[in-house]
C-alpha cells in the first residue's frame, strides 16, 4: 500500500482541519452527490484550472463506490484502488481529470462528521474562468519551506498552497516545464533518497515515492498543466 500512503495523510488532514461553517456552493454539473450530501468545503485552485472538494453522507461506503463507478464509466482510463477503509477512484471524462477518495473512517477523528462516509474530490482540468487568473501569472507564490522539509531540495517554481499537519508537509507547485521536473528526480536521488521504483514519465506525467531512513516523498507531476504536488513525511 506504499502507492496510495500519501494521499491517505492529504485526505485525513484536509477532513479533520474543515471548519464548521456554512456549506460552500458546488457549481452545478460538475460532480454528481448523493441525495444526502453536505458539501463541507470547495477550493478553487487556478494553476491546474480545478476545484478541490470535500463533502459526507450517510451512504455506505459500496453504495457510494457504486454511485462513482456507474457515473465515470465511459471515462477514459477509469481506475479503482482499494484502500483501507475506502477506494481511490482515477478516470478522465470530458477532458476533467477526476481524482475521488471515498472513505468510511476519514471523518472519525472529526466530532461534527464522524460515522459519516467522506468524499474528497479533486477535479482538474476545467473550463471555468477565475477572477485570479491574471493575478496568478504574477504572483511570485510562498517561500520554499527550508525548515518543514530538512534535507530535501528545494523545487523552483511558484508554490501555491503548503500545508503542514504533524509530521507532514504538502505542497503544490507549478513549475516552468518538465526539464525542471527530471533534474529534480537526479536531485533527490544526490539528497541520498532512494526510488521505490525508477520515475518514468508516461503520458506527459509522472509519480513516484522516494525514501531516506524515515522520510518519505510522495511526487506527482502533469506536462499539461505544469502541476506538481508532494508531499514530505518526516
Amino acid at each position: 500500500m506504499k502507492r496510495v500512503l500519501p494521499w491517505i495523510v492529504i485526505l485525513i488532514v484536509f477532513m479533520f482541519s474543515i471548519c464548521i461553517s456554512a456549506s460552500p456552493i458546488l457549481p452545478d454539473g460538475l460532480l454528481k452527490l448523493p441525495e444526502d450530501a453536505e458539501v463541507i468545503d470547495v477550493r478553487e485552485n487556478p494553476s491546474n484550472r480545478g476545484l478541490e472538494i470535500s463533502i459526507v453522507t450517510d451512504f455506505a461506503l459500496d453504495k457510494l463506490h457504486d454511485l462513482y463507478v456507474e457515473e465515470l464509466k465511459e471515462a477514459e482510463e477509469l481506475s479503482i484502488t482499494p484502500l483501507p477503509g475506502g477506494y481511490m477512484i482515477s478516470a478522465t471524462l470530458d477532458g476533467v481529470h477526476h481524482t475521488l477518495m471515498l472513505s468510511e473512517t476519514a471523518m472519525d477523528a472529526n466530532p461534527v462528521y464522524a460515522g459519516k462516509t467522506s468524499v474528497y474530490a479533486v477535479l482538474t482540468g476545467l473550463d471555468i474562468s477565475m477572477d485570479q487568473e491574471n493575478e496568478e501569472a504574477k504572483e511570485e507564490g510562498l517561500p520554499w519551506p527550508h525548515g518543514e522539509l530538512p534535507g530535501l531540495p528545494e523545487l523552483k517554481g511558484t508554490i501555491h498552497k503548503v500545508l503542514k499537519e504533524g509530521g507532514s508537509v504538502y505542497l503544490e507547485i507549478t513549475v516552468a516545464n518538465s526539464d525542471i521536473i527530471r533534474a529534480y528526480i537526479e536531485d533527490v536521488r544526490e539528497a541520498g533518497f532512494y526510488f521505490d521504483t525508477e520515475p518514468e514519465f508516461i503520458d506527459g506525467h509522472v509519480e513516484f515515492f522516494a525514501f531516506r531512513g524515515d522520510n518519505i516523498l510522495g511526487f506527482g507531476y502533469g506536462e499539461d498543466d505544469h502541476f506538481v504536488a508532494m508531499e514530505f513525511v518526516q
